[in-house]
């Protein structure tokens, strides 16, 4: 993938380096007067073609791929829910009402998802995640992006699947809208969400699951794919 501006031509790794040279900067200042140094992360953590692509070849053997009894749902999905997994049923939320009887209205920065728990193999959410506020402060304080992914957990069978795609954090997509206003990063989902060699860090904002990171790739310029499996707290 190539970026231009006017005449100049940069490729892609070479922007992705060139962006985080000012974090390697702070860093090495960092060190230089005995400071705890900025973490440095690999940028870029792989690329795919196709979402597609990236799902089969992501997802665990234990991935029900259009396997008879599965459930999905899409969250924000507009006119129609999308079905990446091949489940056998598809089910879509959206904030406005749609003819689509699989389709239910829920504004998910204020409700639940209106489904029992472990009633679904997947989660899809497509353009979605950077919508819903990370903090609500009207009278007392709510995290809803934590609310949400608590309900994604909640919804999820055992062994259940959550991919996202989202435009993230360095690329001038995931800050532009002006109605995104959840900057995700590669560190997002793994620190904040995944159980580990540490707990995930968002228990502290009140998350009650726990996922385990499948994967993690860029697709086009700015979009961050994450597989996600919903793992068993104890």
């Amino acid at each position: 993938m190539l970026f231009p501006w006017g005449d100049l031509v940069v490729p892609s790794k070479l922007f992705r380096n060139i962006v985080a040279l000012p974090v390697r900067l702070m860093s090495f200042a960092a060190r230089s007067i005995g400071a705890a140094p900025f973490p440095v992360r690999k940028l870029h953590c792989g690329s795919v073609r196709t979402v597609e692509g990236f799902l089969r070849k992501s997802c665990p053997e234990s991935c029900k791929f259009n396997k008879v009894g599965t459930r999905g749902l899409d969250l924000g999905c507009g006119v129609s829910p999308r079905n990446p997994f091949g489940a056998e049923s598809s089910f879509g939320i959206d904030i406005e009402e749609k003819a689509d009887p699989l389709v239910y209205r829920a504004d998910l920065a204020l409700e639940r998802i209106p489904f029992d728990d472990g009633f679904f193999s997947f989660v899809s959410a497509f353009d979605f995640i950077e919508h819903v506020p990370r903090v609500c402060c009207g009278g007392d304080i709510r995290y809803p992006f934590v609310e949400l992914m608590n309900e994604i957990y909640r919804v999820l069978d055992y062994d259940g699947i959550f991919f996202a795609k989202t435009p993230a954090f360095p690329f001038s997509e995931a800050f532009r809208d002006p109605t995104h206003v959840n900057i995700i990063t590669e560190q997002t989902f793994p620190v904040y969400f995944c159980v580990g060699a540490s707990r995930p860090l968002a228990r502290s904002y009140g998350f009650k699951g726990g996922f385990r990171l499948v994967s993690q790739k860029w697709w086009g310029s700015a979009w961050l794919l994450t597989l996600l499996k919903k793992e068993t707290v104890r």
